[in-house]
């Protein structure tokens, strides 16, 4: 597993310490402290909290701990943004929890045709969902 380097903030001399833990965390969740850093570099945050639910239900769970907590839920997936929407550059974010919907909110699948609807996870990315409704006559505009 590679070092985290340690938090520090912005013009600070000292460097500001790692959180324990995610205080009263749900125990069936892993979460892990990182570096944040949106794809174009915009945004870099020394350490943020992290996980990926595995369904809704846990995602809710999430959203009830974050409120009891006091903490903030930010979506996070691509990281293509260009402003502080998830994070905030160089801001303290021990009270941010990153719901990664990558690895496993990634369910897609064609409701109905008539009309047509589709279920798409929010961890599916845009080429995913295009490439796959692209040759169904689905009756839903296509990205060119």
């Amino acid at each position: 597993m590679p070092t985290l380097r340690q938090p520090q903030p912005r013009g600070a001399g000292e460097a500001r310490a790692q959180p324990r833990d995610a205080p009263n965390f749900p125990s069936s969740i892993p979460v892990r402290w990182e570096p944040y850093r949106n794809w174009a570099r915009t945004v870099t945050v020394d350490g943020v909290w992290v996980c990926e639910p595995r369904d809704t239900a846990e995602v809710v769970s999430l959203v009830n701990w974050a409120r009891v907590q006091g903490f903030r839920i930010r979506a996070s997936a691509g990281r293509h943004n260009f402003t502080p929407l998830t994070v905030s550059d160089g801001a303290d974010a021990n009270r941010v929890l990153l719901v990664d919907t990558r690895k496993h909110l990634t369910g897609l699948r064609m409701v109905s045709t008539d009309p047509a609807a589709v279920q798409v996870g929010a961890g599916v990315p845009s080429r995913l969902y295009s490439r796959s409704w692209r040759t169904r006559d689905t009756g839903w505009p296509q990205p060119r």
